[in-house]
């Protein structure tokens, strides 16, 4: 692949320096043309990253013809939109999850993508984290059995060290709040794992402390697939700083127990009889270090979709994915608002 330029639209989003610098270290991009409404945001990322030139509006890249790739990291109020300008322009498109505030706006940017045959992602990269990629293929090879049950947890710092007057902690703005910002990943990832759908959910969304802010910071839910399993996912900006992360799943023949967040090492379990010699085993990696959002697997994200897109490559996530990742988040509010269970 020659190395091609690629717009970008949104220097204030909270990954937006962390794309800028996956976009300064590829090969395969040499020039970025930037755009943000914000003036002082564009100047301090030119000045900052060497490859990085201003551009007069987002027009202005959907207009040029030697950008072929356009990433958009907008409020999710606005970005849905803006991706669908860009389809419709021609380009190929990446751009930050949930991409959309819900299901219905991620819909017409799905029917979009399949119209105009362009490339569409949306950045869940953990579905290229080693590990994870580990854990689907021994979940394939059935060294867990029939899935039965599994616990997922996303726990992160409290609102009141965030700024709790970031257009994330808006519902107008976000759509939601913890469970569309940081638990959409483990949905989409346990989507990837289990290679199967949700089927129905049983939710809670609350605001359990005291900052001004129209979203929930403290969500959990039940989720029930098309395989089988059943279990709970919680979310929560509950914590005094950093993460805690946990995905446990229990098989009919074993269990998988990762930490997502130490992030170098899980544990399995399993009576399968072609492991019968060590039927207990911790897994221990060693991860190659990038300066990128995601580090060199969130890399691999991006540069496996540059490749999608000018060459043609399969890559991970599809229009499709980030919908019934959207889905699932609509229903646990309608579950939480109704008391009941939502079927999808």
């Amino acid at each position: 692949m020659e190395p091609i330029a690629v717009g970008v639209y949104g220097a204030t989003h909270p990954h937006s320096r962390g794309y800028l610098q996956t976009l300064q270290i590829l090969t395969e991009v040499e020039k970025v043309s930037l755009f943000d409404p914000e003036e002082g945001a564009v100047r301090q990322s030119a000045a900052d990253f060497p490859m990085v030139a201003p551009a007069d509006s987002l027009e202005s890249i959907l207009q040029d013809p030697s950008l072929p790739v356009v990433m958009i990291f907008r409020p999710n109020r606005e970005n849905a939109q803006a991706v669908l300008r860009a389809l419709e322009a021609g380009k190929h498109v990446f751009t930050e999850k949930p991409a959309a505030r819900s299901a219905e706006e991620m819909r017409a940017v799905a029917d979009a993508a399949a119209r105009t045959g362009r490339a569409f992602t949306v950045c869940y990269p953990w579905r290229y984290n080693p590990i994870a990629v580990d854990i689907q293929s021994m979940i394939r090879q059935g060294l867990l059995g029939r899935l039965v049950s599994f616990e997922a947890r996303m726990l992160t710092n409290q609102v009141r060290f965030r700024n709790p007057s970031h257009w994330l902690f808006s519902r107008e703005e976000s759509g939601g709040g913890i469970l569309s910002w940081l638990a959409c990943h483990w949905i989409d990832l346990l989507r990837f794992l289990f290679d199967s759908e949700v089927t129905s959910v049983c939710a809670r969304a609350v605001k359990q402390f005291d900052e001004a802010i129209t979203v929930e910071d403290t969500g959990c839910m039940i989720l029930s697939f098309a395989n089988g399993a059943v279990g709970t996912l919680r979310a929560a900006y509950s914590l005094p700083e950093g993460y805690d992360t946990y995905i446990g799943i229990e098989g009919t023949m074993g269990r998988i127990a990762w930490d997502p967040n130490e992030n170098a090492s899980f544990r399995i379990q399993t009576m399968d009889a072609r492991w019968g010699a060590a039927p207990a085993r911790e897994m221990r990696y060693t991860f190659a270090k990038a300066p990128a959002y995601a580090d060199m697997w969130g890399l691999n994200f991006v540069r496996d979709f540059l490749h999608a897109a000018i060459g043609g490559k399969p890559y991970a996530v599809r229009a499709e994915d980030a919908f019934k990742t959207l889905q699932v988040i609509d229903a646990a509010y309608r579950a939480s608002e109704t008391g009941g269970e939502v079927r999808l």
